[in-house]
């Protein structure tokens, strides 16, 4: 027989199908919604020809059948008022197609028709795939849940029935998963409206980690596709189910697309800070009232790795390496009646930004403000005579060695802050495991000495302050071990003080994973501060560390300020143990005479600073006393006041090759300095002169 032949044969067998279908549902329906119709202004339930109103954001895709109803998660419902909703009085089955995106928060409606959990009835799915059908019989709310659960990103059929003298049945695929013995007739009125994909009324996420007390409700619908959402006036067998279920079994895969992290373009890269809008999902980016340039990144000629600041993790610096692996970090922290007041609360940006202060050839400044506030959007310590609360500045001053300071400040009354907590994130599909190593964290003190710590099992205790055990001495410089050439780093003012996230108390579900693993952020818009993990559906965070990385108040009255030094490094941990050395124990300069002033080195952007006093001054000299123990590391001068000339530069009398630095001359409104940077590794003493 032809290809075409079979063909025809197959398609007319379906429309046969989906003919007999139609009747019996036109005469044992309640209600049946195909949603093939959604280039209508809502979509008709083909039972009672009652044209629904659609809210909220949502797409007509491929379906099992025909057309089906993309639900965007946050505002998507299909509505009905009390007045036209369907009645269910008696025996019933309920059942539909699903492919959920990602699993709801928490109970989310396919179909909902319940008051309060009082009378009603409410069909849907939990944050782990479980199918559920809740109804009030003999005037209780009963709920029959599914022992098994429908996986995300694929296609479903589920189904449950209601006998008054027999019960609730749950199906998943047309097999029986659930069923609760109990015998009465339904609760039901037409008091309520009807609402698909959505619930009546907000609740509170599930598997919160604070859930005693931070137990705010959230607005969520339903986070994919339904199609074929049929009501029948009597109970379906198990036989006829799997009927269904084999009969329209889908052969392709649903019209979903994996929620990740945004991808950095790399290719032929510069060196520089670049106003952007990056793009995650489309249902999520839609909700956004923002414009063109929302987002911050920063890329490196030479490097195959970016630096972003982006809306979706509320601005804090993320850390992206050359295969797109982000380590992410957190804001100025401090803690209320909702629990954390910090950026990742702050879900819509309300209060934090970033804007580019910097941004030349020899560096990049980029300045991040943000207040720290609650998951209502209430800021800490709010002042009632003034209602100034905590606020916070931070400069990121970044050099071409993909190597930045982060410098903070705290407009805060608080003794002291938590400040950071380097965090990987995975995508959808994605466990921790698959980013990183088991052996995390690489420790290491200026000296060299070295030590590694894996979490196989859960590597500190509380006897130790929440150090790492068996950590080497006083240890400054931190590498994550995510699976990449390039490595994250960090290097803290504080020796002794970097141990793993929760120190000694772990939160963790080993079957899991074993490190921490949360999805309340980022991208999240529900209001959590803390959620733990259910399935690897969501962009996940999971932070690896929590060193002390210090701030001091610089008067009083006057900010915390404090500091520290991250970024990517494709080369030995030596290289950032003799970085770790510069900063930190940075070799003195002495100038050669008073034509120019030396102002200092400030750890604040790694910059030997100093001013030309006269105008006729044409040549800074300056002797720099490097050696093993004070190196002198990929140095920065800036020079104020210097004019618009460019430098040319001799190092130990030897004219210094352009490859070797890098320069700009940075206009302010009230003078001319020049920026350089260096490509250099020095551990001796060594004369500089910078000439005009």
């Amino acid at each position: 027989m032809k290809v075409s032949t079979l063909l025809f044969v197959a398609m007319l067998v379906l429309s046969n199908c989906l003919s007999l279908m139609a009747q019996n549902i036109q005469n044992e329906g309640i209600a049946y919604w195909a949603f093939d119709d959604l280039d209508t202004p809502g979509t008709k339930d083909m039972v009672l020809g009652h044209l629904d109103q659609i809210d909220g954001h949502y797409k007509s895709v491929a379906g099992v059948v025909g057309k089906a109803i993309k639900c965007d998660g946050f505002t998507t419902s299909i509505v009905r008022d009390e007045e036209e909703a369907p009645i269910i009085s008696g025996p019933f089955t309920i059942e539909a197609w699903v492919a959920p995106q990602a699993y709801p928060w928490n109970w989310s409606a396919i179909y909902n028709q319940e008051y309060k959990k009082q009378r009603g009835i409410f069909f849907g799915i939990d944050g782990e795939g479980r199918v559920g059908l809740h109804a009030a019989v003999a005037r209780q709310w009963r709920e029959c849940i599914s022992t098994a659960t429908i996986p995300f990103m694929e296609w479903s059929h589920i189904a449950a029935t209601f006998d008054p003298e027999d019960g609730m049945k749950v199906y998943i695929n047309g097999e029986l998963s659930g069923y609760l013995k109990v015998q009465g007739d339904l609760l039901y009125d037409r008091e309520f409206p009807m609402q698909i994909a959505r619930n009546h009324q907000p609740s509170p996420p599930s598997s919160l980690n604070r859930a005693g007390f931070v137990n705010v409700p959230a607005k969520f619908s339903f986070d994919g596709i339904i199609d074929e959402l049929k009501i029948w006036n009597k109970v379906l067998t198990g036989d006829q189910l799997n009927g269904n279920y084999q009969k329209f079994k889908p052969s392709d895969a649903p019209q979903l697309t994996w929620r990740k992290l945004p991808k950095i373009q790399l290719d032929d890269a510069a060196f520089g800070a670049f106003y952007t809008k990056l793009k995650y999902d489309e249902d999520w980016d839609h909700l956004w009232r923002d414009d063109q340039y929302p987002d911050i990144v920063v890329t490196f000629d030479k490097k195959k790795h970016s630096m972003v600041f982006w809306k979706g993790t509320n601005y804090n610096m993320n850390l992206v390496t050359e295969n797109g692996k982000w380590i992410a970090d957190q804001s100025a922290e401090t803690f209320g009646e909702f629990g954390c007041m910090e950026h990742m609360s702050d879900k819509q940006n309300r209060y934090s930004h970033v804007r580019v202060i910097e941004n030349n050839k020899a560096r990049v400044v980029v300045h991040w403000r943000y207040a720290l506030a609650d998951i209502n959007y209430t800021i800490a310590n709010t002042d009632p005579v003034t209602n100034w609360g905590d606020w916070a500045d931070e400069y990121y001053y970044i050099y071409p060695d993909g190597y930045a300071i982060r410098h903070y400040r705290i407009h805060g009354m608080d003794d002291g802050y938590s400040i950071t907590e380097p965090a990987l994130l995975s995508n959808p599909g994605e466990r921790p495991e698959d980013n990183i190593d088991m052996v995390a964290v690489t420790l290491a003190n200026v000296n060299g000495e070295t030590s590694s710590h894996s979490f196989e099992t859960w590597p500190s205790d509380q006897l130790q302050g929440g150090r790492f055990k068996n950590s080497v001495d006083d240890e400054v410089l931190s590498v994550i071990n995510v699976k990449s050439n390039t490595k994250p780093f960090f290097i803290y003012e504080e020796p002794g003080g970097i141990g793993p996230y929760g120190g000694g108390r772990k939160e963790i579900d080993y079957r899991l994973s074993k490190f921490h693993w949360r999805n309340h952020w980022p991208v999240s818009q529900i209001p959590s501060d803390g959620r733990f993990v259910l399935a690897n559906d969501r962009v996940t965070s999971s932070a690896i560390t929590s060193p002390l990385a210090g701030m001091r108040r610089e008067n009083e009255g006057g900010a915390l300020e404090g500091r520290f030094v991250l970024g990517l490094n494709d080369g030995s941990m030596e290289d950032l143990v003799q970085f770790a050395k510069f900063w930190l124990n940075t070799p003195e300069i002495a100038l050669s005479d008073d034509s120019f002033n030396y102002d200092g080195f400030s750890r604040n952007d790694r910059a030997y600073h100093m001013t030309r006093n006269s105008r006729t001054a044409e040549m800074v000299q300056m002797e720099i006393a490097a050696d093993a123990q004070a190196p002198l590391v990929n140095p920065v001068f800036i020079v104020h006041n210097w004019g618009d000339t460019a430098p040319s530069i001799s190092l130990d009398e030897e004219v210094l090759p352009s490859e070797k630095f890098r320069y700009a001359i940075r206009n302010t409104l009230d003078s001319r300095d020049l920026i350089l940077w260096f490509d250099l590794a020095l551990d001796k003493k060594t004369k500089l002169v910078l000439s005009k």
